[in-house]
C-alpha cells in the first residue's frame, strides 16, 4: 500500500492519545509523528506506522528523531 501521512491538522500530534483518537481516513503503512519532549530538555519526534484489520487501527512505533547534542 502506498504510505500517507496522517497529521493534526498538519502537525505532529502531541501525545499517543491523540493519534489514536484520530477519527479520519488510515490504511496500512501511513504514519504520523508524535513529539514531546525528553527529560534534557530535547524535543524530540516518533514515529508510528498503522496497522489497519478490517475497522481496527494499530499504531506501532518504529523509531525515534531527536535534535538533542548527545
Amino acid at each position: 500500500n502506498t504510505a500517507y501521512y496522517i497529521s493534526d491538522d498538519g502537525e505532529p500530534f502531541t501525545s499517543l492519545e491523540d493519534l489514536e483518537a484520530y477519527t479520519g481516513t488510515v490504511t496500512n503503512n501511513n504514519y504520523a509523528f508524535v513529539t514531546g519532549v525528553d527529560t534534557a530538555g530535547n524535543t524530540y519526534f516518533d514515529r508510528y506506522k498503522a496497522t489497519v484489520v478490517d475497522t481496527s487501527v494499530t499504531w506501532a512505533k518504529e523509531y525515534r528523531l531527536n535534535n538533542g547534542n548527545s
